[in-house]
């Protein structure tokens, strides 16, 4: 898991959003991507706590961005 981008999030609630526009979702699938949406991170204090839960308290996000060298 990257760091925490409130872009990526909005991102992420747009398109399940969009798949809940559709007629034919199953209501068994509606309610799962109803719950996706309630559940993704408003903020980066609740996104860093999900992280933690699901990988330990030694997790250590990697910057991606000084890792790699231009060749």
């Amino acid at each position: 898991m990257g760091p925490y981008s409130e872009h990526l999030q909005i991102e992420r609630a747009e398109r399940v959003k969009s798949l809940l526009a559709r007629n034919d979702l199953s209501d068994w699938a509606r309610n799962f991507w109803e719950g996706v949406v309630r559940n993704l991170a408003h903020n980066e204090h609740d996104y860093n706590h999900r992280v933690v839960n699901a990988y330990g308290k030694n997790f250590r996000p990697i910057n991606f961005h000084n890792n790699f060298t231009r060749i």
